[in-house]
This record gives structure tokens, sequence and C-alpha cells, in this order.
């Protein structure tokens, strides 16, 4: 049997789309195996540096402890000035009496054109003061196999009354 040239090309055709579907799947195989042997410790450390870093940071509002945890590329973007004035403001709330469990959850990214970015973890951590209760927002990006800080915030019904306009 005799095949025409029209019926090679569909055959040609036909066999790259399998090879790569082929390719798709065990791309995709791979990133679901990955997740699957790394994707618990990433939530494990990164549950557990958020913590440490709240537990390390809030009984003193300590700014260089704070400042000692940013990703380097945030430290340049936050003066000494502003974060003594932002623990001032937080120092109203009083001394850190309970801290709360983590919730949330870390991430991993892979892009086919830029291929695997860093990964990243937020978590929310509720805590009480002595005059009211809050809620810590934190991300994290690891950067060379150590978790550091991309943003750190603290939100507290407390802190509404405490705003002063000119001291901010």
């Amino acid at each position: 049997m005799q095949t025409t040239p029209r019926r090679r090309r569909l055959t040609t055709v036909l066999a790259w789309i399998g090879a790569s579907v082929g390719v798709l799947f065990l791309a995709c195989s791979g990133g679901f195996l990955f997740m699957m042997r790394n994707g618990g410790e990433l939530d494990r450390t990164s549950k557990e540096y958020a913590r440490e870093t709240v537990q390390a940071i809030a009984p003193r509002w300590d700014a260089d402890e704070l400042t000692v945890r940013m990703h380097p590329q945030l430290r340049p973007q936050v003066s000494a000035e502003e974060l003594l004035r932002l623990f001032a403001w937080f120092e109203t709330l009083g001394p850190l009496e309970e801290l709360g469990e983590p919730v949330g959850e870390s991430e991993v990214f892979f892009d086919i054109v830029t291929g695997m970015h860093p990964n990243r973890a937020h978590y929310r951590i509720p805590a009480t003061f002595e005059k009211a209760s809050g809620t810590f927002t934190i991300e994290l990006v690891e950067q060379d196999g150590h978790w550091t800080l991309s943003s750190f915030h603290l939100n507290s019904p407390g802190l509404v009354p405490a705003v002063n306009a000119k001291s901010l």
C-alpha cells in the first residue's frame, strides 16, 4: 500500500502533537512529584520561620531583629527612623501576651519560559497584646536556601486610636 504525501504530512503532524503531549505530561508529572516530595518540608520550615520571626521581634519590638530577617532587596527601602516610629506605635498595644499558630502555606512556582521562581510563603498569625488583639501578616521568600521576610504587617483595632497624624 502506497502512502500519499498528504497522508505522510498528517502522520508527521500527529507524531509531533503526540510527542508534545508526552513531554508536557512528563513535565507535569515531574512537578507533581517534586511538590509531593518537597511541599511538606517547605510548609514546615516556612511556618516555623514565620513564628520564630514574630517571637524574636514583637516582645521588645526589636528593629534590629527585623532588619536582620529582611530580604536584602527590602532593606534599602526601610529607614531606621521609620522602623522606630512604627514600633513606637506598635508598643501602644502593650506587651505581647500570646501568639497563636501561623495559618498559611508555602508556594512553589515554575514558569516554562523563565524557569523556577523563588519559593514564597504567606502566613497570618493571631496575637494577643495587653490592650488589644491583632494579626500579623507575614510574607516570606526563600533566598539561598534560607527564608527571609518580604513583608511584615500588624493589624489591630487597638492601633486605630493611637494614630496621631502629626507623629506619623
